[in-house]
């Protein structure tokens, strides 16, 4: 269980379908996909955060996402086809690395529960999008369930 937050969300996001999963509840309510890999890692680690450690997280890397992230982002997705396109998609992901840093800092003075992972999983993920969508409609649950059977593997 020595894996990194880091290396644990490269390695994640890679799994076949999860970067759709991720994407698709980022486009449609705004999730971040950092925080949905982190809410995996801990549940890899049997920890779970409360909504009040969500909330605090989600505000640690409010500045940085609305700063950098997502106007990078936009960059990003405008010059697609453009030559410029993979420098953008490198900044972005230097960016959302960045994020994973602060993250992993700040979860060091959080004290957490145990549960069982497959509990922790879940617990962990529906904290985070009671946090960010708490009326999340039934197609976002479905992309939610399917997420956390392909982090289950």
């Amino acid at each position: 269980m020595a894996e990194t937050l880091r290396d644990f969300a490269i390695s994640r996001y890679q799994r076949a379908g999860v970067a759709e999963c991720c994407l698709r509840l980022q486009d449609d309510i705004g999730a971040d996909i950092n925080m949905l890999l982190t809410a995996a890692w801990l549940a890899e680690r049997e920890q779970c955060w409360s909504y009040e450690d969500v909330r605090g997280l989600v505000a640690r890397c409010k500045e940085w996402r609305e700063q950098c992230i997502l106007p990078i982002r936009a960059v990003r997705r405008y010059l697609k086809g453009h030559p410029l396109h993979q420098q953008s998609k490198a900044l972005e992901l230097d960016a959302e690395l960045h994020q994973l840093q602060l993250l992993d800092e700040a979860l060091k003075n959080i004290s957490m529960q145990s549960d069982k992972r497959v509990n922790a999983l879940r617990q962990n993920l529906f904290a985070y999008l009671d946090c960010i969508a708490p009326n999340q409609p039934t197609n976002q649950l479905v992309d939610l369930r399917r997420l956390m059977d392909l982090l289950l593997v």
